[in-house]
C-alpha cells in the first residue's frame, strides 16, 4: 500500500537534545506506524514500512512555546525546530498474525483511508500538527520525490516492549501501538530500535522487520 502523508508543519524529535528539540528531516518508520494505527489499529496486525520518499523540499522554521509542569505549576520556554510543509510518499504493508484475514484487514484500512475516518486525529509528530493521509490507487502514478542524497543518522525503526507486571516470568514483548489505552501491556517498559537512515535519490529504504516472536514482536 502507498500513501501520501502531509501537513503544514511537523516535528519528529531527534534524541539527545531535549532542551531545544531538533527534528529529523523525514518521518521515521515509528511515526508512520503511529499515523496508520490512528486510522485503523488492531492487535492482530502490525505496520511495516518498506520505504519513505521525500516529496517537498526540506525547510525549517522554529517556534517558541510555553510548557507547563502540571505537577508543580512551573513553566518554561522551549524552542522547537519544525518542518515546513512536510510531505512524504510511504510504501508499507500490514503483517498479520496467523489466522487473520489479511484481505479483510487491508480492505478495512483502505475504506477508512478513502472516507477520512480515524480513531484519533493523525498528526505529523506532534498533536499540534494534524496530518492528511491520502491512499494512492493501484494504477495511480506516485508523486515524484526530490532527488537528494544525504545521511540522516540513527532513526527509530520500531518499538520493543516488555511486560513488567510479573518480573519472575519470562518477559512478554510486542511492538507498540499509537493507541496507548488499547495496548494489552498496560504496565510495560520499552525502547526504540534504531537503524542508520540515509536518503538516496530522495528515498529512505527501511530494513526488514524481525520475524514475529523475535526481538520485540509478539508470537
Amino acid at each position: 500500500m502507498k500513501v501520501v502523508i502531509s501537513a503544514s508543519l511537523g516535528h519528529f524529535q531527534r534524541p539527545g537534545n531535549p532542551g531545544e528539540p531538533s527534528t529529523y528531516p523525514i518521518i521515521p518508520p515509528t511515526a508512520v506506524a503511529g499515523v496508520i494505527d490512528s486510522i485503523y489499529w488492531h492487535p492482530g496486525h502490525t505496520v511495516q514500512v518498506r520505504s519513505i520518499g521525500l516529496i517537498n523540499p526540506i525547510e525549517y522554521t522554529t517556534e517558541t512555546v510555553t510548557q507547563l509542569d502540571h505537577t508543580n505549576g512551573a513553566s518554561w520556554l522551549r524552542t522547537y525546530e519544525l518542518l515546513v510543509n512536510p510531505a512524504f510518499l510511504v510504501d508499507f504493508w500490514l503483517e498479520c498474525a496467523s489466522g487473520v484475514d489479511v484481505n479483510k484487514r487491508v480492505g478495512l484500512l483502505c475504506r477508512r483511508l478513502q472516507s477520512g475516518q480515524h480513531y484519533q486525529q493523525p498528526c505529523m509528530g506532534l498533536s499540534d500538527f494534524p496530518a492528511a493521509v491520502r491512499l494512492l490507487a493501484k494504477d495511480e502514478t506516485p508523486p515524484p520525490v526530490i532527488d537528494i542524497d544525504m545521511p540522516i543518522g540513527p532513526m527509530p525503526h520500531y518499538w520493543q516492549w516488555r511486560s513488567v507486571n510479573k518480573p519472575g516470568k519470562k518477559p512478554f514483548v510486542r511492538r507498540t501501538s499509537s493507541i496507548a489505552d488499547e495496548r494489552p501491556l498496560q504496565h510495560s517498559e520499552g525502547r526504540a530500535m534504531f537503524f542508520d537512515a540515509r536518503l538516496v535519490g530522495g528515498i529512505v529504504s527501511v530494513p526488514n522487520y524481525p520475524v514475529r516472536g523475535e526481538d520485540g514482536y509478539a508470537a
